[in-house]
């Protein structure tokens, strides 16, 4: 086990019993909770959510992450926002230029 729900034998890597098919062995890493990373991409459980890696963040919640790109929400992007603008707030609610998005 390498934390969480991620797991390896001898030539795969998984998260929970789904084979992360193109996660490369050697660099793999757990960040926290659900999310993991090597050499060239992001995971959020099975799924690739990113291949951003230098500018890639996990936001104050873990529910939600961003790279220079993009915003998520879970695995999802959140269509239309601004990474730069971007902001988790105390109560959990996120805000950016643009929108306002309830918890």
């Amino acid at each position: 086990m390498l934390g969480c729900y991620y797991s390896k034998d001898e030539k795969n890597l998984y998260y929970k019993d789904v084979k992360l098919n193109r996660a490369d062995m050697n660099s793999f890493m757990v960040l926290c909770w659900e999310y993991a990373k090597d050499k060239s991409r992001i995971y959020f459980n099975y799924c690739v959510t990113s291949k951003e890696l230098d500018s890639f963040e996990i936001l104050q919640n873990d529910d939600s992450s961003m790279d220079k790109n993009s915003v998520y929400y879970f695995r999802a992007k959140i269509q239309k926002t601004v990474p730069v603008s971007f902001l988790i707030l105390k109560d959990g609610k996120a805000k950016e230029k643009n929108n306002f998005y309830p918890k």
